[in-house]
């Protein structure tokens, strides 16, 4: 849980360069260690951790199974990705624990979409 928080917190707070600098910074130090702790596979980002079952997933797996309602009119249609199901499992996790929050970014971005 360390390492999930270290990358959710510290490591949330830079743009997409930074990121990857930090992403790079964790790789080295857990490349020097035995015991691995991040996937091989994407950035430290691409991951959420599972505490009950301690593993590592990816955040495309929460939505694999998405399929779109076919009675949506086209506007109301919302294609999840990964940053979105990661946005919407951290304000959700952050409001459950009455924190307030507010979330930055351009237009168009899924704001208001993840809020709700």
């Amino acid at each position: 849980m360390f390492h999930w928080g270290l990358v959710w917190s510290v490591g949330c707070t830079t743009n997409l360069d930074g990121r990857l600098k930090f992403n790079n910074f964790l790789r080295d130090l857990d490349n020097k260690k035995s015991m691995k702790v991040f996937p091989d596979e994407g950035t430290i980002y691409d991951y959420e951790f599972k505490q009950k079952e301690h593993i590592w997933t990816e955040w495309i797996d929460s939505f694999k199974n998405f399929e779109i309602d076919q009675k949506l009119s086209y506007h109301e249609i919302a294609i999840p990705t990964k940053d979105s199901a990661r946005n919407r499992y951290l304000i959700k996790l952050l409001l459950s624990h009455n924190y307030h929050i507010l979330t930055l970014g351009p237009t168009g971005t899924g704001k208001s979409l993840n809020c709700s």
